[in-house]
């Protein structure tokens, strides 16, 4: 009888930290986070109004990535899907190849907000999106990254490219599939 009892708490005890322990992974993949604009080729902006508008920005920045928006969807260098019948707020670039579409389609939407970008691999950040000197996406407020692997604030900085001071803010999330 008593070690049928030590078996259940054991038992219990081992699910319950199992339980807890798939928590803790899942909570950590499913964080999106901002990336920190301080290097060569990004500069934090020091305008006082966008510094204030922050926590309105993000939940801007939430609706947007994770609502449902009219969007277009670009893969394999050619426009995939429209979505909505409104004038597109979001672009879905689903593969690197497509980069060159990509600005085109940016510069051509002044009204998109956001761009979501997808990366598949390791080898998809030897593509840089350079938008440092393209002067026509001043529209742009947001890219969300999403990657297949894990990625670092560090490798986020080297694949995008922004000019100082664009106002264009960074997220990225890494959502390994199962």
């Amino acid at each position: 009888m008593k070690s049928n009892i030590h078996s259940r708490y054991y038992i219990l005890l081992f699910t319950c930290l199992s339980f807890v322990s798939l928590q803790q992974v899942c909570a950590q993949d499913d964080e999106i986070k901002e990336l920190s604009l301080t290097n060569n080729s990004m500069a934090k902006t020091s305008n006082s109004k966008k510094a204030n508008s922050n926590n309105s920005d993000r939940t801007d920045f939430h609706k947007l990535a994770l609502g449902l928006q009219p969007s277009i969807y670009i893969e394999n260098n050619s426009i995939k899907k429209l979505y909505g019948h409104k004038k597109p707020l979001k672009i879905v670039c689903m593969d690197v190849n497509s980069f060159s579409l990509l600005l085109q389609t940016i510069s051509s939407h002044r009204n998109v907000d956001i761009l979501e970008i997808n990366l598949k691999t390791q080898n998809d950040l030897n593509t840089n999106l350079d938008l440092s000197d393209n002067e026509e996406i001043g529209h742009l407020k947001y890219i969300y990254v999403k990657s297949n692997f894990k990625i670092t604030e560090a490798q986020m900085k080297n694949f995008i490219m922004l000019s100082p001071g664009s106002g264009i803010r960074v997220f990225y999330k890494t959502e390994i599939p199962s």
